[in-house]
Order: C-alpha cells, then structure tokens, then sequence
C-alpha cells in the first residue's frame, strides 16, 4: 500500500500504544497490508482455478 493510501485511511485505524495482556500490537498498516495480501492472492487462486476448469469443460 502507497503512503499516499494510507494516509487516505490513517485516521480508520486509531494507534493506541498502551499495553495489554497477550502479545505488542502490531503496526495497523502492516496488519491491513497482510490481509489485502491474503485476499489478492487467495482471489487469484480462485480464479486460475476457475479458469483451469473451464477449459478442461471446454475441451
């Protein structure tokens, strides 16, 4: 994600510093990029295997 995104949604992700049971927080932006991540690449797989598919129906 650009830094000109991210600052376009910054402000939907507060930072809050103080610490909690369980692990650090983790960087908002890094955990947005994770999941955008995910979702391309799952999505992609999708559809590759769609396609494969529909050839294989097509042949």
């Amino acid at each position: 994600m650009s830094d000109e995104d991210w600052d376009k949604i910054a402000h939907l992700f507060p930072r809050d510093r103080t610490r909690r049971y369980g692990r650090v927080p983790r960087d908002p932006r890094e955990l947005l990029n994770a999941i955008l991540w995910v979702l391309t690449q799952t999505s992609a797989g999708i559809i590759c295997r769609v396609m494969d598919r529909l050839r294989r129906r097509a042949t």
